[in-house]
């Protein structure tokens, strides 16, 4: 980074050349512009400080104090860093984000609900790059939950429930939050068999959701936990009669 400010300062790259070392990505037009319009100012600013101390060298024959230079001389080394730095964690969003979009069509949109394991596999993969790369924006929460749910459809059970788990845990004030714990428990009941994790989950629900649109659906599941289609019908017709 040091070695890139040197080589601008002297003139070693132009416009076509100058690159991004920290991220790998080349700047754009208009960052190069303000660059070099922050080197015609150090110019100029150096230019004048050269006319000053000729001046009070002659008038007054005492020396410019290095200590007010000084922090001249660093302030738009500093300033290009900031620079450089903003323009490739800005650039990095966006790649991500547009890779994220082009993806979800291609997956959601192409294959008319047939949803291949690979993409899918990929999908949940930047998903959950974007979540942890950016955790705190607005797009993190949603994000999540589709690579849950893309998960569950594709019947990886565990991965399923970990990411449930990050949502409730990471994201607990997300509208989804909800549907998030429900789902976690409809897939330890129906996916992975572990009744007494569904229960507790189950349970967790309605004591945090009672009156959710999903609480219904919690404790007719609970009531049923374990029984075979059989006894839920059995059970069903008795309570008819």
């Amino acid at each position: 980074m040091y070695r890139l400010i040197s080589d601008f300062k002297k003139g070693k790259i132009n416009k076509k050349a100058i690159i991004c070392t920290h991220r790998n990505s080349f700047f754009s037009t208009a960052l190069f512009d303000k660059l070099n319009k922050i080197k015609i100012t150090q110019s100029f600013i150096a230019k004048n400080h050269q006319f000053s101390n000729f001046v009070t060298n002659k008038n007054h024959k005492h020396k410019t104090n290095p200590m007010i230079t000084k922090p001249i001389k660093y302030f738009f080394s500093i300033l290009l860093l900031v620079a450089v730095f903003s323009s490739c964690q800005q650039s990095e969003y966006d790649q991500l984000s547009s890779q994220i979009s082009d993806m979800e069509k291609q997956l959601f949109e192409e294959k008319a609900g047939i949803i291949d394991k690979k993409e899918a596999a990929n999908m949940i993969q930047y998903y959950v790059k974007f979540v942890d790369t950016y955790p705190e924006d607005e797009k993190s929460a949603e994000y999540l939950f589709k690579a849950a749910d893309i998960s569950i459809n594709v019947f990886h059970s565990q991965n399923t429930v970990k990411l449930f788990d990050r949502v409730i845990k990471e994201y607990p004030y997300y509208e989804k939050a909800p549907q998030a714990l429900f789902l976690k428990a409809f897939t330890y009941e129906n996916y992975l068999n572990k009744m007494d994790k569904a229960k507790e989950s189950y349970k967790l629900f309605l004591s945090k959701y009672p009156d959710h649109s999903f609480a219904n659906d919690a404790q007719v599941s609970l009531n049923n936990l374990g029984k075979s289609p059989e006894e839920i019908i059995k059970a069903f017709n008795e309570s008819r009669q």
